[in-house]
């Protein structure tokens, strides 16, 4: 990964490559590879999940994985489904006295999966 010369990329080129080489390599190892630092990459992928690129990225990748089933991406294909059940999945911690009632909001696209 590393380059003896290393050249800062613009934000949409680094969003690219971030996506090209997170389920290979450290996201360390991307922001030397783009110039930056790592909370830059943190950064962007924030803002990609926010938009929703994200994960629209990620299903379409993994698809496109599935359908393929190459032996030599294998390892890309597990990578990105950790990716994908990361994004999928939240954690949350509830401490309470007495009886609580906990709504839980799906939006559209989680209720149409569900049915």
């Amino acid at each position: 990964m590393s380059q003896s010369k290393t050249i800062r990329l613009n934000k949409e080129k680094r969003k690219q490559y971030i996506k090209d080489n997170i389920a290979q390599y450290t996201q360390d190892e991307i922001a030397e590879s783009c110039g930056v630092i790592r909370e830059t990459i943190n950064r962007d992928i924030r803002e990609m999940r926010e938009s929703g690129d994200w994960f629209e990225w990620i299903e379409t990748e993994l698809l496109r994985l599935h359908k393929s089933r190459d032996i030599d991406e294998d390892t890309k294909y597990r990578e990105m489904s950790k990716l994908y059940s990361k994004g999928i999945t939240t954690k949350a911690e509830v401490y309470t006295e007495g009886t609580q009632t906990i709504n839980v909001v799906f939006d559209k696209d989680m209720k149409d999966e569900a049915n």
